[in-house]
């Protein structure tokens, strides 16, 4: 930085010693782009944050956008009750119990089912 800083002043020496330009004129200039440099500095650090924002919010867009396979309002389709009889789970709070399941309800994970008839 201090280098550029002093190639821009020596630029600007020569500029108001062959008079093409005040010397107000080059100082507006030099610290005009040293507040856009800073500026460009700050807002780049946060460039990657902004693309994985980005990238999620068009995630979640694509995401809301797509028809579901299976329409949940429609009575049709298969009603059946699943039995498991005589599970073994890993954990023995469940040992030989029947589980029966309507449909598709969801069953809270006790354990994981190591064998069933």
């Amino acid at each position: 930085m201090p280098t550029s800083a002093a190639a821009s002043y020596y630029f600007g020496l020569l500029l108001v010693q062959n008079s093409w330009s005040q010397p107000y004129n080059v100082f507006q200039v030099i610290e005009a782009l040293n507040v856009a440099s800073f500026i460009m500095l700050t807002a780049a650090s946060y460039l990657p944050e902004y693309l994985r924002a980005r990238i999620s919010a068009s995630l979640m867009f694509h995401m809301k956008d797509q028809e579901p396979l299976i329409d949940n309002l429609s009575e049709a389709g298969i009603h059946q009750v699943k039995i498991f009889c005589y599970s073994y789970f890993s954990l023995p709070i469940l040992e030989n119990d029947e589980l029966a399941v309507p449909e598709i309800g969801l069953l809270s994970k006790f354990s994981d089912l190591t064998a069933s008839n």
